[in-house]
């Protein structure tokens, strides 16, 4: 009987440990903080021409947005995979068409009403993940550095919801159109010229990740392409180890009251 206890309280400190270790080995989530992460949204119609027609903001905060959620990752020392998540940019404000409440909202305006046309759009329930093989990295000091060029960013959820005015124009042609974001695959991703990273520092875990993201010709008719340009840094607390070795000797004790009883 005192072997089967010692099995199990060694069992329960086995578990502790690996608690207060670094996430190797298995799948962890990481949360986004929305006070250090933000994406901001450019692109226009006529894209692929040369001269395209480019987004203005509408207000009160129409082209940047903090970003929550949580990444699902696989770590291995310098090594990292983007297995799933939900990436959700927060609410902004109230924006055209419909005055209906939403994440992004632009408007272009090519100064030509009755040939091209003026147009809106917002983004609105746009929920996304971020999935990748095996990244490699370099190691630093407290973690590694890495690559996200080629990572896959993909539409979870959500609308680009347009309109185009005057009937008749180039834009015209938006009016009432809204495009699913589910399943829509960003024709790029890469890091923005930055390197990411994963660091482990005072029992904290901290993903940094600077991201360009585009979809390129998204809405085919009028040329339109929209990019995210920004950092996401997404975080998960190890359990102290002194802190889970207690919870493994109150475990153990507990258990052994339970056997004489």
């Amino acid at each position: 009987m005192l072997r089967t206890t010692h099995g199990v309280a060694l069992s329960v400190i086995t578990l502790a440990w690996g608690l207060a270790s670094p996430s190797f080995g298995a799948p962890v989530t990481f949360q986004i903080q929305p006070e250090a992460s933000t994406l901001l949204l450019s692109g226009g119609a006529f894209w692929s021409g040369g001269n395209p027609l480019l987004f203005e903001a509408q207000p009160p905060s129409g082209l940047v947005a903090s970003i929550g959620g949580e990444l699902v990752v696989d770590l291995a020392p310098q090594q990292i995979t983007f297995l799933d998540g939900v990436i959700e940019p927060a609410t902004t404000g109230t924006y055209l068409p419909g005055a209906l409440a939403g994440q992004y909202g632009f408007h272009a305006d090519s100064g030509l009403f009755d040939t091209i046309g003026v147009m809106q759009g917002a983004f609105r329930g746009s929920q996304f993940t971020l999935t990748s093989g095996a990244r490699l990295g370099n190691a630093t000091a407290d973690g590694f550095t890495f690559d996200v060029e080629g990572a896959q960013w993909t539409g979870l959820a959500g609308t680009i919801d347009f309109d185009g005015q005057p009937a008749g124009t180039l834009l015209g042609s938006l009016a009432g159109l809204s495009r699913d974001l589910a399943n829509q695959v960003a024709t790029a991703v890469d890091n923005g010229g930055q390197p990411a990273s994963y660091r482990n520092v005072a029992g904290v875990e901290t993903l940094t990740l600077p991201l360009h993201i585009e979809y390129e010709n998204f809405e085919s008719s009028e040329g339109i392409t929209w990019i995210l340009d920004g950092t996401l840094v997404a975080t998960r607390a190890i359990p102290e180890p002194a802190t889970m070795a207690l919870f493994a000797l109150g475990a153990f004790a507990a258990l052994r009251c339970g056997r004489r009883q």
